[in-house]
């Protein structure tokens, strides 16, 4: 019987991995690109480090698709250590979190979001 590698290649694996998170980081950005802040979320753990961060490529990835699908979003990535940090009402302490704030070009509006391992939510 043929071993998945023969199959597959011997990078299946990872590339099945790739795949599966770039598909994440699309629904994602695809979502908050059109404005659509609340949803939650399935299988993203690879997404997220040993530290519960949401990885750096995956961070970029994200902000480039969301520019590149609606070029009149301009979001940026908040920093948890930064004084930005403060602008939000509350902060996620019991989850892996992520936040991020978005200019909209088209309606003159400033969006605040965050991202868990679980949902999408705005303030």
């Amino acid at each position: 019987m043929a071993e998945i590698n023969d199959v597959y290649g011997a990078d299946y694996q990872k590339e099945a991995t790739m795949a599966r998170n770039n598909h994440a980081i699309n629904v994602i950005a695809n979502n908050v690109a059109h404005r659509q802040f609340g949803f939650k979320l399935t299988d993203t753990h690879d997404l997220w480090d040993q530290n519960h961060n949401l990885l750096r490529e995956v961070i970029e990835s994200f902000l480039q698709k969301v520019h590149q699908i609606n070029p009149q979003m301009h979001p940026q990535y908040i920093e948890k250590t930064s004084s930005q940090i403060n602008m939000l009402p509350e902060l996620i302490i019991d989850t892996p979190v992520e936040y991020f704030w978005m200019i909209d070009g088209d309606y003159h509006r400033a969006y605040f979001f965050y991202i868990t391992p679980y949902e999408v939510g705005a303030y």
